[in-house]
C-alpha cells in the first residue's frame, strides 16, 4: 500500500466511524472535562481528579479496538500520555515523566481483566501526583 491510498482509507473510515457516532449518538468525554483532570493532578489535587476520572468513566469510552480489554488499554496509554504532559507542566524532569510513563505502559500490558484495569488507571492518577509532588520539594 502506497501512502496515498494509506490515507484515503484512513479518510474513508473517519468518515465512516463520524456517521457511525453520530448515528449511535456516542460522543467522546469533553475536552473540558479532560482539561479538568490535567488540571486537578497539576494542582495535586488527587481527590479533584479521581472525582473526574469517575465522572468521565460513567460515559463510553471510545472504541479503539475490537476488543473492549484491548481498547481499554488504548485508552488507558492515551491517559498515561496526557498525565506525563500534565507532571511535565507542573516541573518534572522530562525524563522522570517518561520513565513514570514507560513502568505503567508496561504495566498496562501485563494486565488482562476489566477490574485491574480500572483499578490501575486510579493508581496510576495518585503515582503521578506523588512523582510531582516528590519534585516540587525543596
Amino acid at each position: 500500500m502506497n501512502q496515498t491510498t494509506i490515507r484515503s482509507s484512513i479518510i474513508k473510515k473517519f468518515y465512516e466511524t463520524r456517521l457511525q457516532n453520530q448515528q449511535n449518538l456516542f460522543f467522546h468525554p469533553s475536552y473540558a472535562l479532560e482539561q479538568q483532570l490535567m488540571h486537578c493532578i497539576l494542582k495535586c489535587d488527587e481527590k479533584g481528579a479521581k472525582d473526574v476520572l469517575i465522572e468521565i468513566n460513567q460515559l463510553d469510552r471510545a472504541k479503539l479496538a475490537d476488543d473492549p480489554i484491548r481498547s481499554f488499554k488504548n485508552s488507558m496509554i492515551c491517559s498515561c500520555t496526557l498525565f506525563t504532559r500534565a507532571i511535565i507542566n507542573g516541573g518534572v524532569m522530562p525524563e522522570d515523566a517518561f520513565n513514570l510513563s514507560d513502568v505503567y505502559i508496561r504495566q498496562i500490558e501485563k494486565v488482562n481483566e476489566m477490574e485491574g484495569l480500572i483499578s490501575l488507571e486510579y493508581e496510576m492518577i495518585s503515582s503521578y501526583i506523588d512523582q510531582l509532588k516528590n519534585e516540587s520539594k525543596p
